[in-house]
């Protein structure tokens, strides 16, 4: 995900998470940035998150599947 410069989408996540301290994940279709169709039926509610920079994550972590792209077997952390 790249936001553009200036986006309060992090932000205001963080501030809800704290107000509400759960949040849904939905599966949706996207294209051209805009959600095309939404399943609201279907969700996983999450009541823990952990935030961490780019910069933390190696290799043998989980989160470290966010930068394979093309199914590469050696994914490069995007440049920072």
């Amino acid at each position: 995900m790249t936001p553009p410069p200036g986006s309060l989408n992090l932000r205001n996540f963080r501030k809800a998470f704290n107000d509400f301290r759960f949040y849904y994940l939905f599966p949706a279709h996207v294209g051209s940035s805009q959600i095309l169709d939404m399943d609201l039926s279907l969700y996983i509610e999450k009541r823990e998150i952990h935030f961490v920079h780019t910069s933390e994550i190696k290799s043998q972590d989980p989160e470290y599947a966010v930068f394979a792209k093309d199914g590469s077997s050696n994914p490069t952390p995007p440049d920072r």
